[in-house]
């Protein structure tokens, strides 16, 4: 998305909003893509969390900028994503864009980030 687009948005509309907790029957898909990247990283991954650092693990996004991973199985990444965009229509304000998806992970004791706070 070009950020010319952004202006065209409401800010009023901006922000985030609790929705609820991902349902039972959607926490396995999540689970199982968490894991994959994990192992994807291989040592990086420990050593992030050795060194108390918070892990963005980018998964998809709409401009394609940035440090996107991979899933390792295709099949599930089309599995995730679907249920991306099914659970952005169920619970975004209508006219929401859905810019990107991933884990974000703060190791215990790790020290916010300066620019903001998740």
């Amino acid at each position: 998305m070009d950020d010319r687009d952004y202006v065209k948005l409401k800010p009023e509309l901006m922000g985030f909003r609790y929705v609820g907790q991902v349902p039972h029957e959607a926490r396995p898909l999540l689970t199982r893509a968490y894991e994959d990247l994990k192992r994807s990283m291989g040592a990086a991954w420990d050593q992030q969390i050795a060194a108390r650092e918070i892990c963005w693990m980018n998964i998809w996004q709409e401009d394609d900028e940035g440090d996107a991973m991979e899933l390792s199985d295709k099949a599930l990444a089309a599995e995730l994503h679907a249920w991306c965009e099914t659970a952005a229509a169920l619970y975004a304000e209508k006219g929401a864009i859905m810019d990107g998806y991933g884990f974000v992970v703060n190791p215990i004791g790790s020290k916010p980030q300066v620019w903001h706070v998740d």
